[in-house]
């Protein structure tokens, strides 16, 4: 059995960095830091596919998402303090931490030999690379186990991103399962591939359930632990 995990909103907490950096520089502002978070991420998305083929630079793209976000919840910023959000999210990011809950997870597949990990994250190399080490996650997950889409020049939720990961493991379909946060990245991206479907949605986010192709909706971490040893 292979178990491959998202990174950013699956094995840390991507909400922490960005609270702090809202406190930090907009602390004046009265909103709704999960609203807020919410248009951050969403964004971020929309864009992320530009970053990759350079019809947007990351730049631009990091302007984009956080003005528009505030816009939504009635502050306008200019390009200079979105840069500086920018800088001050960045210096939060090497603060991340796993939970414990993450931790028990991630020792019970390292110490069972018949479940094997890795990592499938959306991002730039150097970015991802720093947030792995900031996270020790080389302690459980194997180098080449570890696929960064600003790598390999594919990312989720693009079936060919998937396919890589796919033979470069010698995977088994019906064998694989992909946790991740994200929907439409990772439980659309995984699900089209034939894998297992695993969506980690502790933001509790709204889904019509005709709608929902996820083999497993998990909504909080400790729920993470006893799942994975049903499955083995």
């Amino acid at each position: 059995m292979f178990i491959l995990f998202d990174l950013d909103d699956t094995l840390y907490d991507l909400k922490h960095p960005f609270k702090k950096s809202i406190n930090e520089l907009f602390s004046k502002i009265n909103v709704d830091i999960n609203q807020l978070f919410y248009y951050f991420r969403k964004y971020s998305d929309s864009k992320f596919e530009l970053t990759q083929t350079g019809k947007m630079s990351i730049k631009e793209m990091h302007i984009y998402r956080i003005t528009k976000a505030l816009e939504v919840c009635g502050l306008n910023i200019s390009n200079e303090e979105a840069i500086e959000f920018q800088r001050t999210y960045e210096k939060y990011q090497y603060e991340i931490t796993l939970t414990k809950e993450i931790i028990n997870v991630l020792d019970y597949c390292y110490n069972h030999q018949e479940i094997q990990i890795g990592i499938i994250t959306n991002g730039e190399k150097d970015r991802q690379w720093n947030k792995i080490k900031t996270l020790e996650l080389l302690r459980w997950f194997p180098k080449d186990s570890i696929f960064i889409s600003g790598e390999i020049g594919f990312s989720k939720p693009d079936k060919k991103l998937f396919d890589i990961v796919e033979l470069k493991l010698n995977l088994k379909k019906k064998e694989t399962y992909y946790i991740g946060d994200s929907y439409n990245n990772d439980v659309m991206g995984s699900y089209n591939v034939g894998w297992n479907a695993i969506w980690l949605n502790k933001r509790n986010l709204r889904l019509h359930e005709k709608l929902n192709i996820s083999k497993k909706i998990i909504y909080e971490e400790k729920e993470l632990l006893q799942y994975i040893k049903s499955l083995n």
